[in-house]
């Protein structure tokens, strides 16, 4: 069995590099993927799936997708690497909001678990609570990720700690939104003063 990070990355093409948007995910399946066919196919797959499974806002335009086979020497080269236009739906909401997708291997413990935080959202959608649409994307996507490859390929969590594999068994969304600090863009003005006594 050999196992795989996917890392998938949201690309605004007018932005630097440090206002893309990355999500990563692992998979095993039953043999190495033979090159250039199988791993680019599963990343084609991919690519679709990230770029289509949700609503992207405006200026998201590219998904890209790189594999990795993580028996490969550090630092890794991709096994493949493919792109597909993102459809966008509207303006983008605060970068740094998203909605976690949650999930786990087997029980819900420590290096069992793992979590995708997706967005940003269309401004559109940011209620106070994430809407039941933005949950069923999820519900999609998690289920588009756990259909990737057929049956010889599993989603499995991966724990660095342990360097284990588990094949995933659950998921949840909660309808709280989450903040990605790291994901917000750096401010551009500043207004200061100061105050007497």
């Amino acid at each position: 069995m050999a196992q795989y990070r996917v890392q998938c990355t949201a690309i605004d093409t007018g932005s630097p590099v440090r206002d893309q948007v990355v999500n990563t995910f692992y998979l095993d399946t039953d043999v190495d993927l033979p090159l250039p066919g199988d791993a680019n196919a599963l990343a084609d797959d991919a690519a679709t799936l990230w770029a289509t499974a949700r609503d992207w806002p405006a200026p998201f335009d590219t998904m890209r997708v790189r594999i990795y086979n993580m028996a490969d020497d550090e630092p890794r080269e991709p096994v493949a690497d493919r792109t597909k236009p993102i459809t966008t739906f509207g303006n983008c909401g605060p970068r740094e909001v998203a909605v976690c997708l949650s999930y786990y291997a087997d029980r819900n413990l420590p290096r069992r678990r793992g979590r995708l935080f997706i967005g940003p959202w269309t401004e559109s959608v940011m209620k106070e609570q994430v809407p039941a649409t933005q949950r069923t994307q999820l519900q999609n996507l998690a289920n588009g990720i756990s259909g990737l490859g057929g049956i010889n390929v599993q989603w499995v969590q991966y724990s660095p700690r342990t360097g284990e594999f588990h094949n995933v068994t659950d998921w949840w969304v909660d309808d709280e939104w989450d903040t990605v600090r790291s994901r917000g863009k750096r401010a551009t003005t500043r207004l200061k003063g100061t105050v007497s006594g």
